[in-house]
C-alpha cells in the first residue's frame, strides 16, 4: 500500500470522525463501522454511489460491503453488521456525506474526457465527449446550497471564456492526472470539512441535474 494511500485514509477517517462526533443519533458502535467503512473504501466510492440510486428508486440493492433495504418506506442501510434506519431524505443526505468523504477528487491540471450527453450540450458535429483540462473545482454561488465539483476549458483550445461546469458524473476518462502533494491533501480535506459543516450539496444529486448543470455552460459551440 503506497504511502500516500495510508495517509489519505487517515484524513478520511478523521473526516468522518468529526462529522459523526455531532451526531447524537448514532451509537459509538455505529459510527466506528461508518468511519471504518469509509477508512476502507477512499478513493473508492463505487458502491455508495449503487446505495444511493437504489434507494432513489425505492429498491433493496446489496452490494459487496454494503446492503440497503426499504422497510416500511425506510431505508435501512446495513454496514460492517450494523443497522442504520432513517427517513429517506435523512439517508440520502447521510449516504452523500460519505460519498464526498471517499470520493477522489482530481487536482488542478488533469485532463478528462467529458461525456457530452451528460452534459446536454447541443452540438454541431456527431461527437459524444470533448477533453477539458480541469481548472477550478468547488464552485458554488453565493445565494445556493449547491456546488459544482469540476470547471474545465476545452482541449486543445485553452479558451478561457469557454468553460465546461461537470460533475463525477459526467467524467468518461482521466487522460491525465496533475499534480499533487500533501498541500493538496490538506487542501481537498479543508474544504470537505467545509461543505460537511455547512450543509452544501453537490450537483451530482441535484434534482433536475440535467437542466441545471445546461444553465451554467457558458455559450459554447461544438
Amino acid at each position: 500500500m503506497g504511502e500516500n494511500l495510508i495517509q489519505k485514509r487517515k484524513i478520511s477517517a478523521a473526516i468522518c470522525e468529526e462529522w459523526l462526533e455531532r451526531d447524537k443519533i448514532l451509537s459509538d458502535r455505529q459510527k466506528d463501522a461508518v468511519c471504518q467503512y469509509i477508512r476502507m473504501h477512499t478513493d473508492k466510492p463505487e458502491e455508495l454511489y449503487q446505495i444511493y440510486h437504489a434507494m432513489n428508486r425505492g429498491e433493496n440493492y446489496k452490494a459487496e460491503t454494503l446492503e440497503v433495504f426499504i422497510e416500511e418506506g425506510q431505508p435501512i442501510l446495513k454496514i460492517g453488521g450494523n443497522a442504520i434506519r432513517a427517513a429517506l431524505g435523512q439517508m440520502k443526505d447521510f449516504v452523500q456525506k460519505m460519498i464526498l468523504i471517499t470520493e477522489k477528487i482530481l487536482p488542478l491540471g488533469s485532463v478528462v474526457e467529458v461525456d457530452i450527453r451528460e452534459l446536454k450540450l447541443e452540438t454541431e458535429k456527431p461527437v459524444s465527449s470533448i477533453k477539458a483540462v480541469i481548472v477550478d473545482r468547488f464552485m458554488k454561488k453565493e445565494t445556493e446550497k449547491q456546488y459544482v465539483p469540476y470547471c474545465g476549458i476545452i482541449y486543445p483550445f485553452g479558451d478561457s471564456k469557454k468553460q465546461l461546469f461537470f460533475t463525477e458524473q459526467a467524467i468518461h476518462t482521466v487522460i491525465h492526472y496533475g499534480y499533487t502533494d500533501r498541500q493538496e491533501d490538506a487542501y481537498v480535506a479543508l474544504i470537505k470539512r467545509e461543505i460537511i459543516k455547512k450543509g452544501y450539496s453537490s450537483y451530482s444529486f441535484a434534482e433536475a441535474e440535467d437542466d441545471k448543470i445546461r444553465m451554467l455552460q457558458s455559450d459554447i459551440n461544438l
